[in-house]
């Protein structure tokens, strides 16, 4: 008896390829819609911790204010994290959809500005970036200059 394993058959190249593409556009629009749910929750708690230091009386004591200005820095610098995170994972399989087209003879994501390479430089993105930095150095500012 022959214990090695048994070779299953394999599906055709083109469905194969086919339905890999399929994934990788399906996983493009995941992290397309996890950017946006990102940003959102991060615009709704930066609004939540602006409103607490500033948009009340003075009755919250300082050392409570530093703390939740510490807290906003972290948090714009960990949103900054997810957002480069989220950017390198959908580039990856933007760059294997293109690769897969040529397989396919479709066209959809190679003839995208900047395809095959997805440089880090795509302007919804790098906006989105420049929020959080802007956002982390507003953070900043304010411990350090005591505002």
């Amino acid at each position: 008896m022959n214990n090695e394993p048994q070779s299953v058959p394999i599906e055709s190249t083109n469905d194969g390829c086919f339905r890999e593409y399929q994934e990788a556009a399906s996983i493009m629009r995941h992290a397309g819609t996890l950017q946006l749910a990102t940003l959102t929750a991060f615009i709704a708690i930066m609004g939540g911790l602006l409103v607490f230091i500033y948009g009340t009386t003075n009755s919250i004591p300082n050392q409570i204010k530093h703390t939740v200005k510490y807290g906003g820095l972290l948090i714009s610098l960990l949103f900054l994290l997810i957002g480069v995170s989220n950017s390198f994972f959908g580039g990856h399989f933007a760059k294997r959809a293109c690769s897969l087209e040529g397989n396919l003879n479709y066209k959809l994501y190679s003839t995208l500005p900047g395809a095959p390479k997805f440089n880090l430089i795509r302007p919804t993105r790098t906006a989105i970036w420049f929020l959080y930095i802007a956002t982390a150095i507003f953070w900043l500012f304010t411990i350090l200059r005591k505002i």
